[in-house]
């Protein structure tokens, strides 16, 4: 898709795949960046690739904290996995295979503006349900219940 834009960012266990793309102008690989930098390219981009193979055991258990960033920072989230964690926030779900990766990012390129701004602008969504006093509150809650159980 050499009309759109992509940027990399972290370590490639696969070296020939920096090789391989080098010569594609609209592929950028910026490697492992310090946390500031991270985020002058992270703001440069509209939207969040989280490309995890979902079914891969190690991804099955996952707790989606970068996508959980990137809703933070107001990015529009496109993910392989459906995360039950985030119910009531707005992210983009797409197929994990090539072919249907390929035909969604073209779909969801192709989408009118009001459409994707139902998946955009949506931190404090985040902020509100997942902020430490709610967590603090979950906590609390399942306490107060192991608690209560002890006591039966």
């Amino acid at each position: 898709m050499p009309e759109l834009t992509l940027h990399i960012t972290g370590f490639l266990d696969d070296e020939t795949v920096v090789e391989r793309y080098k010569s594609c102008p609209n592929i950028h690989y910026h490697g492992k960046l310090d946390y500031e930098d991270y985020l002058m390219v992270f703001h440069q981009a509209s939207f969040q690739l989280s490309t995890r193979d979902p079914n891969c055991a190690e991804n099955q258990c996952n707790f989606p904290s970068k996508v959980m960033e990137a809703l933070l920072h107001n990015r529009i989230v496109i993910s392989t996995i459906d995360y039950p964690q985030l119910k009531g926030v707005s992210y983009i779900k797409i197929p994990s295979d090539v072919e249907g990766l390929q035909k969604s990012i073209r779909d969801i390129v192709e989408m009118p503006q009001e459409k994707l701004m139902v998946y955009a602008n949506l931190s404090e969504v985040v902020r509100s349900n997942f902020c430490a006093a709610v967590w603090n509150n979950t906590m609390n809650q399942i306490e107060k219940n192991e608690h209560g159980k002890d006591k039966n």
